[in-house]
């Protein structure tokens, strides 16, 4: 079965991407209505990065309008989406000439300076908008500031006032991924759900719930209807080949994969996924090609140098892997994760003494941690030291059972005897 992006891919090609594509056809129907929802769609349209369209819906808007600022607001910030910041700013000195009593020039240079990561002149903007109680998009921007210089706590607060005081779907959006920077997942899910409840057409809101969930056919679903709102994301496509890959889908997850890394060929990460669904197809030749690629463009790339460890085991050379899985961990000494990944390699190698070295490192480096002591007790059971074994299991089934059901962990001490 194809996945969303591959249909919506050869619906392009055929010419019926109104059908497969929502924002194409918000843009039809705002067409047929009025100027304010046409800015609805503009706004859409520029937050997937589809500028030409989204210049279109403004103009367009701008020709029903008396008061058009709304729609010279939008022109702007196209050009701030395309980088170019002295045509942004002039484009706001415009508005504020054009509208002088209006916020909509402040709100314009706040966003660009927001953008350009310039936050001090941003907060200035944007606080002298909300303390005379004016356009309350001034609140989200301001929180968007606070979270862009990691005042996290700040920004949920000034995103949930600017919530309180009627802002759109964008502050829900913001708060839902401070939440999740300050590591409250469920309560990020649900403003991101809410999100979407407001706005369904929004494609961050619904990348980024589907790439929150992390895993299964909603994550997934929820990711594709992303890349059907923006279907030359890389981020979206690599989040998508990801997910595939989990299904063990490594075709589907090729396609993905290769369209992300011709999109931004100097991402490691998606060389990466590449070597990785290749790795999946057992076609080692071209897995190493790609991982090879990945550690050129970034050299200490740690999940890169243990995925080529894995190819370079099972194309045959042990000397090379066991090599790859060291040198992993001299990159990253203190990752529990990559003592796991090296342990793992050791262990399939019956190499019971470094297998089982990274894996005590990785239990003290995760105390509490059921995985690396299940690992353990499989390395003592599988050397007949049944007694070891069992105290291993009998530990891990006080930790954390994060990556292991009790039933596993109980049917496992059972077969070591």
């Amino acid at each position: 079965m194809k996945s969303t992006v591959l249909v919506l891919t050869m619906a392009l090609a055929m010419g019926t991407a109104a059908a497969a594509d929502p924002l194409a056809q918000k843009l039809k129907e705002a067409g047929s209505k009025d100027a304010v929802e046409l800015i609805r769609a503009g706004n859409l349209l520029l937050e997937a990065r589809r500028t030409e369209e989204a210049k279109r819906a403004f103009k367009d808007a701008a020709m029903r309008m008396t008061d058009k600022s709304e729609a010279a607001l939008g022109l702007a910030l196209i050009r701030m989406y395309t980088s170019d910041l002295h045509q942004a700013k002039v484009a706001c000195r415009n508005l504020k000439e054009e509208y002088p009593s209006s916020d909509i020039s402040s709100l314009c240079y706040g966003q660009v300076w927001l953008t350009f990561g310039r936050s001090a002149r941003a907060i200035e903007d944007f606080e002298a908008i909300v303390k005379k109680g004016g356009d309350v998009r001034a609140r989200t921007g301001l929180a968007r500031t606070y979270a862009l210089m990691n005042e996290t706590d700040r920004a949920i607060e000034t995103f949930r006032d600017a919530i309180d005081a009627g802002a759109g779907y964008e502050a829900r959006l913001g708060l839902g991924l401070a939440l999740e920077q300050k590591g409250r997942r469920d309560e990020a899910l649900a403003a991101l759900k809410a999100t979407l409840e407001e706005q369904p057409l929004s494609s961050l809101a619904r990348y980024h719930y589907g790439r929150l969930l992390g895993a299964g056919k909603e994550a997934r679903s929820h990711i594709e209807q992303a890349l059907a709102l923006r279907p030359d994301w890389a981020d979206g496509l690599g989040t998508l080949g990801d997910l595939l890959l989990a299904e063990g889908n490594a075709a589907d997850a090729l396609v993905a994969f290769r369209k992300a890394s011709t999109l931004e060929p100097e991402r490691g990460a998606f060389r990466l996924g590449l070597g990785r669904a290749l790795y999946q197809q057992k076609n080692y030749a071209e897995a190493r090609t790609e991982l090879d690629k990945a550690l050129s463009l970034v050299p200490s790339y740690v999940d890169a140098t243990l995925m080529l460890a894995d190819v370079e085991l099972a194309a045959g050379d042990e000397f090379k892997a066991a090599d790859l899985a060291e040198r992993a961990v001299a990159l990253s000494p203190d990752s529990a994760d990559v003592c796991i990944g090296a342990a793992q390699l050791f262990h399939r190698m019956k190499r019971y003494t470094k297998a089982n070295a990274y894996y005590q490192k990785a239990a003290a480096l995760l105390p509490g941690s059921s995985t690396p002591l299940v690992f353990l007790g499989d390395i003592a059971c599988e050397r007949q030291l049944f007694k070891e074994g069992a105290d291993y299991y009998a530990a891990a089934l006080k930790g954390d059972l994060k990556e292991f059901r009790r039933s596993d962990i109980e049917a496992r001490a059972k077969k070591c005897r």
